[in-house]
């Protein structure tokens, strides 16, 4: 709270002791408590941070105030779920951004800061945690461990070093029904899109290490070597079965209930791995030049990966249409196709899917920023500018191959799992039945991959559609001034930015359903553009 009143812009702040009264699993957690903030969740867990109702991907996320790149390929937005909330020492949210900081931070800027040796009175601090838990939906038990250690030393306790650490496993089942986006007119009513069951196992591995060297000789000079490293593994296996009930004709329409006369089923089930890595480390130092000036100056290096080794499928469709009836009355939509869609000899193979994919981005930073402290009149008044290059480079690259026929009968009934589930919840039960058996299904296919067709058309897409290395260089200056007329701060300043950006992908194309060539021609481009970021805030106490 009192890190939020002196604040000069419109920040929030959470410590690690304040984080440490939940039990918060990740950095994405520790922040859904924050006013204006909503967290974006994945099987439970925090994941994406909206701020003030703006795309997630709009936000910029540092790490002691230097930014971090993505993992993912599609978009800007860091999962914070890869980051542990307890080798942090605090997380910053500032909403309103002053032109010394990055101009990409439409929402926000999410700053996450590690531990100083510094921050204790006593120059010498250790913590530790465990936890344990037991879940009743699989009977798994997640557990995890943390631990903190910070101390100053040398003959004038001029140096300083914060080693921390933490670890988690988590084992646990998961079942959802969701299919109900959008609602479409259908006869005289709303209804809802195609109807869908899963069948989740999910175990996710997350690690986080803090290494931090300072070294402080006098109030006037600090240097400091920062470094984070997190890794975040999750294996999920997919049972899934889909009903897409809503083809043919609609009869018997009542406002919550409908049957469609030519319904379509589908059975799957999906093993993927997904390894997400953050790596920063920042080398610099302020320096007090006089009685007025301050001179900071940094460089950073950072690297993130999003590696999926595998992500591959197995899918069976019903071998023919049937009425399917819905059911808007309870809390959660249902739809009845009968005991068909239970029947593992009336499912048929449709398609396979065998690849993964590895995205790798590099980015370098450096800054420099002087700031002097002057008076205007009585007033306590400063003047900052400085420059900020970032060069950063993402590649992609996915290796996916799509078979959608077999040469002989391939029926789910050779690879059915033994179990009929059903889903119970105060919503109401589900049956799921019985779905693809994973594991028999991909030895299956292993044995015999010669007698499965391969797709060229969609392997060719799958493999070169999401290809990509693109190479981002933004330049950026500012000059900013802060003067403080009795209970009004004021800020204000201009930032200006130049970003450079050089591409190259695929060109995908296709003639009546094959690939013109393969592989697909490259194709290179760039684009370059500028923008002045003017500013001015007012803060009144």
């Amino acid at each position: 709270l009192q890190a939020k009143r002196s604040a000069t812009n419109i920040s929030d702040f959470i410590t690690a002791n304040e984080a440490g009264k939940l039990p918060d699993r990740n950095a994405a957690e520790t922040m859904s408590r924050v006013p204006g903030l909503s967290v974006t969740t994945d099987q439970g867990e925090g994941r994406y941070v909206t701020i003030r109702g703006i795309d997630a991907a709009l936000n910029n996320v540092t790490v002691d105030g230097q930014m971090i790149g993505s993992p993912e390929g599609d978009t800007r937005r860091v999962a914070l779920d890869t980051v542990p909330a307890d080798v942090l020492s605090k997380v910053e949210i500032i909403k309103s951004v002053t032109p010394d900081m990055d101009g990409n931070a439409i929402g926000g800027t999410i700053n996450l800061i590690t531990p100083s040796a510094f921050d204790d009175a006593d120059g010498e601090f250790f913590s530790a945690t465990a936890d344990a838990g037991y879940y009743d939906l699989g009977s798994d038990n997640p557990f995890g461990a943390s631990a903190a250690f910070g101390r100053t030393f040398g003959p004038e306790k001029q140096w300083g070093v914060v080693l921390s650490g933490s670890y988690s496993d988590r084992t646990f089942v998961s079942q959802n029904v969701q299919g109900g986006d959008p609602w479409t007119d259908e006869g005289d009513f709303l209804v809802p899109d195609e109807f869908n069951l899963r069948d989740y196992e999910i175990q996710r591995k997350r690690m986080g290490f803090v290494a931090n060297l300072e070294f402080r000789p006098s109030d006037s000079f600090e240097l400091y070597w920062r470094n984070l490293y997190n890794d975040y593994e999750d294996i999920e296996l997919q049972s899934e079965y889909t009903a897409d009930y809503r083809n043919g004709d609609l009869e018997d329409q009542t406002p919550t209930s409908g049957t469609f006369t030519e319904g379509e089923a589908v059975r799957a089930n999906t093993e993927r791995k997904e390894v997400q890595k953050i790596l920063t480390s920042s080398l610099g130092g302020e320096f007090r030049i006089g009685d007025s000036w301050t001179l900071n100056a940094s460089v950073t290096y950072g690297e993130t990966e999003q590696d999926t080794p595998f992500d591959n499928y197995h899918e069976f469709e019903l071998d023919t249409e049937t009425p399917m009836t819905y059911d808007t009355s309870r809390r959660f939509f249902n739809v009845d196709a009968g005991d068909i869609v239970f029947d593992p000899e009336r499912f048929e193979f449709n398609e396979a899917g065998q690849g993964g994919q590895l995205i790798e981005e590099d980015m370098t930073i450096g800054q420099v920023d002087l700031q002097r402290d002057l008076m205007l009149g009585s007033t306590p008044a400063s003047i900052k500018f400085g420059t900020k290059v970032i060069d950063r480079e993402q590649t992609s690259d996915q290796d996916f191959d799509i078979y959608d026929g077999f040469e002989d009968d391939y029926l789910m009934s050779q690879v059915v799992q033994s179990r009929d589930l059903t889903f119970v919840s105060d919503a109401g039960g589900y049956r799921f039945g019985r779905g693809v058996d994973y594991r028999a299904a991909q030895d299956f296919f292993l044995a015999n991959q010669a007698l499965f067709e391969r797709s060229d058309a969609d392997s060719v897409a799958e493999s070169y559609g999401v290809d990509y290395e693109v190479r981002e260089e933004v330049t950026a200056g500012y000059v900013m001034g802060t003067a403080e007329f009795g209970r009004a701060t004021w800020i204000g300043g201009v930032r200006y930015e130049r970003t450079a950006n050089d591409f190259s992908a695929f060109d995908v194309v296709f003639v009546d359903g094959d690939a013109v060539s393969d592989p697909p021609r490259q194709v290179r481009g760039d684009k370059d553009y500028e923008n002045w970021l003017p500013s001015l805030q007012v803060n009144y106490t």
